[in-house]
């Protein structure tokens, strides 16, 4: 996207620049005002952004539901109930010190 993003602007500026630029012949007029178009294109820039910004949105809240459901299914499927963990270990340990004890 950097090169092509890149190149698409300094595409634009070569334009406004040569449409501003009279020609050597006659001055080269357009039926909108310069700052308009400019003011047109950075909108349309702007839209398209947020075009994208809200498809992006869609994918992720799409993904999202699907991997909600996945989980869903899994829970579902699991042998064990709410209260226990088959990898809980309890930190109730007890340890004989061997050397404990001796005189």
């Amino acid at each position: 996207w950097g090169k092509e993003r890149c190149a698409l602007i300094l595409l634009l500026l070569l334009l406004l620049l040569f449409v501003g630029c009279p020609s050597t012949s006659e001055a080269f007029q357009l039926p909108i005002e310069l700052w308009a178009l400019a003011i047109i294109l950075l909108g349309l820039l702007l839209l398209f952004g947020l075009f994208i910004l809200v498809i992006i949105k869609l994918l992720f809240l799409l993904l999202d539901y699907f991997e909600v459901k996945r989980l869903e299914k899994e829970v579902g499927m699991a042998d064990f109930s709410k209260n226990q963990n088959p990898l809980y270990q309890s930190p109730d340990v007890e340890y004989k010190n061997v050397a404990y004890g001796k005189e």
